[in-house]
């Protein structure tokens, strides 16, 4: 799992390249923000301090004034800070996605025919929005989420150590052992994410093979079919996600449990630390107290969510991933293939292709055809005669099993290259779902 939020996060710093400014922008308000935000209960605490030790005189009330401002002047400037930087953050996001859905989209556009032939157009066009979203959800959303936590976590942690050292040591310890469970529960739901990605991913087959052959659906009276078939998918569906859903909530109600022991037992410590006293007890201490421990599972809380939404990230942009590894493969391996070979004839000595491989039918093979530049050639014969299928071989939408090619010298010429220069019409024009200019031009 490391590896896949390793190249999460990577992905999401390629992303905000050109918007690095406002990112380090955001990060440091968030933390400013953050930082104010746990100095507040001190004031507030200093405030009650005063009225309880020396009762609502003028001076204690002056000073507990004093100590109210402060406290509202604090959670003024952390909203402040807060939501300048949620602004800029989100900003940032937006642009992080349209680059992430740019670099993906042009990738896809790179990929040869053959490969989209071998490769469901819905599949792709799942994984291109998932990966986007992933970096949408981790620069957007979890940046703020982790910077959150872990300034609430460390600072919280610090001042609830300069109360009770007992009480810190209790809190790190139970908090720890949350977290760790944390852990152990996303560890296990990462195999079943991935499995309703690849549902969402079938759903997506579906919808667009009978959406995108609407014509034949209805001229045919497939409704019902296809409804059908889409149906057929839901106790699948349902299976996932009752399992998701049941080690969310299991992990939820640890942060729970977890929440309830460590402020109950947190307590008990730090009262059983005074024992013995007699006078008045300082109510303020346990309001500062009560505050940071609220804080801190506040955190762990945060730290439950983010994590699990990372971990989901980081399996969706699995998706991005493997798209840029295919893409450096293919360039490796075609790197040589499509240069370009000056040619006045091809000759192709044998040129084999069959639908079904072992099958001797359902293909086509052709030996010593010559063309030459500048020829108009009629390919004539029955349907299935195979017309279609050697222009597609010869337009690189289908890979042959064999292809033997020379130019007139005797120079090699491999598919790709003749594909490289090839432009194949389709019988079926595509329309696409702009202005008729657009169409046109």
């Amino acid at each position: 799992m490391y590896p896949a939020i390793k190249n999460l996060v990577a992905g999401s710093w390629i992303a905000t390249e050109g918007t690095r400014l406002r990112f380090f922008a955001f990060v440091i308000l968030f933390v400013l923000a953050y930082t104010l935000d746990l100095m507040a209960p001190w004031a507030m605490g200093y405030a009650l301090g005063v009225i309880v030790k020396d009762g609502v005189t003028d001076a204690a009330f002056e000073n507990a004034t004093l100590g109210i401002a402060a406290y509202v002047v604090l959670l003024l400037s952390k909203t402040l800070c807060h939501h300048i930087a949620r602004y800029l953050q989100q900003t940032v996001a937006f642009r992080a996605r349209m680059k992430t859905l740019e670099d993906i989209f042009s990738t896809l556009l790179g990929f040869p025919l053959s490969w989209h032939v071998t490769h469901h157009s819905g599949e792709s066009l799942s994984r291109l929005h998932r990966s986007a979203g992933a970096i949408d959800s981790t620069v957007g959303t979890y940046i703020w989420q982790i910077i959150e936590g872990v300034v609430k976590f460390v600072f919280a942690s610090i001042a609830i150590m300069a109360l009770d050292f007992w009480v810190a040591a209790n809190v790190m310890g139970m908090g720890a052992i949350t977290v760790l469970l944390m852990v152990l529960f996303n560890k296990r739901l990462t195999s079943y994410i991935r499995q309703n990605n690849a549902f969402y991913d079938r759903l997506n087959r579906i919808c667009i093979d009978y959406l995108f052959n609407i014509v034949t659906v209805k001229s045919l009276r497939l409704e019902k079919i296809s409804q059908k078939y889409l149906l057929d998918t839901k106790p699948h569906g349902y299976s996932l996600m009752k399992r998701i859903a049941g080690f969310q909530e299991l992990k939820w109600g640890s942060v729970g449990v977890g929440y309830c022991l460590v402020m109950g037992s947190s307590l008990l410590i730090y009262f059983h630390g005074h024992r013995g006293l007699t006078g008045a007890f300082d109510v303020a201490q346990v309001y500062v107290l009560l505050n940071y421990l609220d804080r801190i599972f506040q955190a762990i809380g945060s730290f439950t969510g983010y994590y699990g939404g990372v971990i989901e990230a980081a399996t969706a942009y699995e998706d991005a991933s493997r798209i840029y590894v295919d893409s450096a493969a293919l360039q490796r391996s075609t790197a040589s293939d499509t240069a370009k070979v000056p040619w006045k004839s091809l000759q192709i000595k044998d040129l084999e292709f069959r639908y079904i491989q072992r099958e001797r039918q359902g293909g086509i093979r052709a030996q010593n055809l010559t063309i030459h530049r500048g020829d108009k050639i009629a390919l004539v014969g029955p349907s299935g005669g195979g017309k279609s299928t050697l222009l597609k071989v010869l337009g690189g939408m289908l890979v042959p099993e064999r292809a033997e090619i020379a130019s007139e010298d005797g120079t090699p010429i491999t598919i790709e290259q003749i594909a490289a220069s090839c432009l194949v019409l389709p019988q079926e024009p595509e329309i696409f779902s702009e202005s008729v200019r657009y169409n046109i031009t």
